[in-house]
């Protein structure tokens, strides 16, 4: 009675959005009862991402397994669903999951049990060795596939902020403006000469040409 008891409590699912936090890699590996390499066959649509629905998976390697099913008998390989709450999968990406089985599908809640490795992964790297050593290797993929996406962020970042930053003509007008008007202020002139100067003048965007204070030029004839 003990252990269908014992059963029973195994397969009680982990109430919906109810989140544990990281308790660290050595906490996770114990008490984690399947650890699985799948690939997302189909990217889940809103309703399902909004219904905290099941996504498709295809399990293509098996890490560690100790699954909750009253006839005790291992993870599978091949087409599975996996709940998930807080991570959206790709279609045809590749992930680890540290994950539990219960109803009939596996559940990965937190952000932390889910790590993409990319659209490309062959089990041959992996295969035959120890599930520490495993766990290493596809800890160092994807630490090197997030070094190259920060690199790239910050690439596009710098492009972006120049982009935004404002012509250097633009500059030399303003710079100009500024100029003629405290001239103005400091009893150079009145607001109309100055505004007549401002409209009149040839304004040069060459970085050499600096605007000296009470110097308005003028064009020919004006």
């Amino acid at each position: 009675m003990a252990a269908i008891l014992l059963i029973c409590n195994r397969m009680k699912a982990p109430p919906m959005g109810v989140s544990s936090p990281f308790r660290g890699w050595d906490s996770l590996i114990q008490h984690t009862p399947d650890i699985i390499i799948a690939q997302c066959t189909q990217t889940p649509d809103q309703k399902i991402l909004m219904g905290g629905g099941p996504m498709d998976i295809n399990i293509v390697y098996i890490l560690k397994s100790s699954t909750n099913r009253v006839v005790l008998e291992p993870a599978k390989l091949g087409a599975a669903q996996l709940q998930l709450s807080q991570v959206i999968l790709r279609q045809g990406e590749y992930y680890l999951f540290f994950s539990i089985f219960h109803d009939g599908y596996y559940s990965a809640t937190e952000p932390y049990r889910t790590i993409p490795l990319g659209l490309y992964f062959d089990t041959n790297t992996i295969f035959g060795r120890p599930l520490n050593d495993q766990l290493q290797i596809l800890f160092k993929r994807r630490t090197f596939d997030l070094n190259r996406e920060i690199k790239a962020d910050q690439e596009e970042e710098e492009r972006l902020e120049e982009g935004l930053k404002p012509d250097r003509g633009q500059l030399m007008v303003m710079a100009y403006i500024i100029d003629v008007w405290l001239n103005v202020w400091d009893g150079g002139g009145d607001g109309a000469q100055a505004a007549n100067t401002i409209s009149r003048s040839h304004i040069s965007c060459d970085e050499s040409w600096r605007p000296a204070r009470g110097y308005f030029p003028r064009r020919e004839g004006s």
